[in-house]
């Protein structure tokens, strides 16, 4: 889905010294901060505006407890998270627009979880399963819960 769009003036590269990203340190596994947010197929970051339009719809189809709605959108958020197009640091106390951007995504996730549909709840624990094992996306504190 990310991918798919234009390559506009949109990105910003999260190595790049002249971007204003304050804190967005690529450090590989060192335990440093990760560039957060939405990639597309490369290194570039969408802006956290692009981000949370491309995440808004999602979010919706994952409130509307639809399993018909819910399944695709589940498949989708689980592939952009396995595919490490969802990056960053997770947790509830996060003061980042990123962090809560990647919180209240989480937070659909789990929501989906109350639908009794079986195809459902296992592609609600497929989800949360790639987020917690990703590399590219750290979970922390009341986020697993």
């Amino acid at each position: 889905m990310a991918a798919s769009c234009s390559r506009s003036s949109g990105y910003v590269n999260p190595f790049d010294e002249s971007a204003s990203r304050g804190g967005s340190s690529h450090s590989g596994s060192s335990g440093g901060a990760f560039p957060a947010g939405l990639f597309d197929d490369g290194n570039r970051v969408l802006k956290i505006k692009d981000a949370e339009f491309i995440m808004a719809p999602l979010h919706t189809a994952c409130e509307t407890l639809a399993a018909k709605v819910v399944e695709p959108t589940l498949d989708c958020l689980q592939k952009m998270v396995a595919h490490q197009h969802l990056r960053g640091e997770m947790d509830v106390g996060g003061t980042t627009r990123e962090s809560k951007l990647l919180t209240r995504v989480m937070e659909s996730v789990c929501k989906c979880y109350d639908i009794a549909d079986e195809a459902v709840e296992l592609l609600v624990l497929k989800t949360m399963l790639s987020a917690v094992t990703s590399t590219s996306l750290r979970v922390h504190g009341e986020c697993v819960s």
